[in-house]
């Protein structure tokens, strides 16, 4: 009983991650990406635990097994679109896809050989191969077909699966810069990047789970303690995985500040976005400012032009101010001082300029509704308004001269 419990709770948290996120408001197809990896490791994890624990019924047994087969192979390509989408902010991936569909096929092949042969007939022909009983029917094509699917090319399928997903994390680790060195400071409570630090979390994710696919010789044997070892440790790091997902909005966590001489300012009433335009530099808050403004606006230069935070849907000084760990006011004094607009006109123009960039790069291929979203806008009418504002031009006009350009 305490074994299926532990063998359990996996399942149960992703489950329970995966709801809320589809709860929680303003949710972007961007965000569905997370909550499918929850209910498909949900799948995963709560047929297999079937398996172990034991069903009495055969029937029952055999369609655990198959959804347990098929959320096995479908698991890795979603592990994947979900670590493209934190590493690259992309969404869809045509090689993804055609890598899910060709699970989709084995398992279904397996399922169609095995009810051709009997749900009965199959349990027994399990039990008999792993004892090395041999009966003539067993060499019958349907057997054999059924066989070949279900061992060597399921097998070899879902392990190849399984590395490819564990190296393409790697992979989108490498291409956003994380380094070891970087991993190491981190530990040492030092800041990271959220979208670096959900990659690593995710791969450790992918290895638990490969751990318990390994794990599993037989839907006919029990799990061993190194079994429930694993799904404990599987249940810290679906814990982290989702509170970072859902919770954690800030683009830089858990870290010590890094301005560490930047004071945190008291300002006496609020700065709202709305009345930044008429922000006033306070001759005593000016010189502490600037005494720290070169060291922010690398930080801030980083955040984006390399991190691209301004396509974070709704972001505010406070979360600029969050990332950096510092005050709102210098925020608002830098972006004042620096770059000559307020705050919501500067995020702004970064959007434009990203929806033009990737209107150049995607060579009209891509919606004005995709645009839109990826740029950080809530929707293609205020993508067309702020077009209008800072350039001047209609979207259609925009989109002509956009495209007169890329020509």
């Amino acid at each position: 009983m305490i074994e299926t419990v532990i063998l359990l709770a996996p399942s149960i948290f992703c489950l329970i991650w995966g709801l809320i996120n589809i709860m929680s408001s303003a949710r972007t197809y961007r965000y569905w990406i997370f909550s499918l990896l929850m209910f498909t490791a949900t799948l995963y994890l709560y047929s297999e635990t079937f398996l172990y624990a034991g069903l009495n019924s055969k029937t029952a047994l055999m369609i655990s097994d198959f959804v347990y087969k098929f959320a096995a192979l479908a698991l890795p390509s979603v592990i994947m679109l979900y670590a493209r989408r934190v590493a690259f902010h992309k969404y869809h991936s045509n090689w993804i896809t055609v890598l899910l569909i060709t699970g989709i096929i084995i398992v279904t092949l397996i399922a169609y050989t095995a009810s051709i042969i009997g749900v009965d007939n199959c349990v027994k022909f399990y039990s008999d191969k792993r004892l090395n009983i041999e009966y003539p029917i067993y060499n019958t094509s349907i057997y054999k077909i059924h066989y070949f699917f279900t061992m060597p090319i399921y097998k070899i399928y879902a392990n190849t699966m399984y590395v490819c997903s564990i190296i393409y994390i790697v992979f989108c680790l490498y291409k956003r810069e994380v380094k070891w060195q970087m991993i190491w400071k981190f530990l040492k409570n030092e800041k990271m990047e959220r979208h670096n630090l959900q990659l690593l979390f995710t791969i450790v994710f992918t290895l638990f789970i490969y751990a318990r696919f390994l794990l599993k010789k037989s839907f006919l044997v029990d799990y061993s303690i190194a079994s429930c070892t694993v799904s404990l440790i599987l249940c810290i790091v679906i814990l982290i995985v989702g509170y970072v997902e859902i919770f954690v909005k800030m683009p830089m966590i858990q870290a010590t500040s890094i301005l560490h001489p930047i004071e945190v300012i008291t300002v006496p009433e609020p700065i709202h976005e709305s009345t930044e335009k008429r922000l006033e530099v306070d001759l005593s808050i000016s010189k502490k400012f600037l005494d720290n403004q070169s060291r922010l606006n690398e930080m801030f230069i980083d955040l984006m032009e390399n991190k691209h935070l301004y396509t974070e849907k709704g972001l505010s000084l406070d979360d600029v101010a969050k990332a950096m760990q510092t005050n709102k006011t210098y925020i608002s004094l830098l972006v004042n001082n620096v770059y000559k607009k307020s705050f919501p006109d500067y995020i702004n123009s970064k959007r434009v300029e990203f929806a033009k960039q990737l209107l150049k790069e995607t060579k009209g291929s891509m919606k004005m509704e995709e645009i839109a979203d990826k740029s950080g806008f809530q929707s293609t009418s205020q993508l067309a308004r702020k077009v209008k504002e800072i350039e001047g031009l209609t979207l259609r006009e925009w989109l002509t001269i956009s495209n007169q350009i890329k020509n």
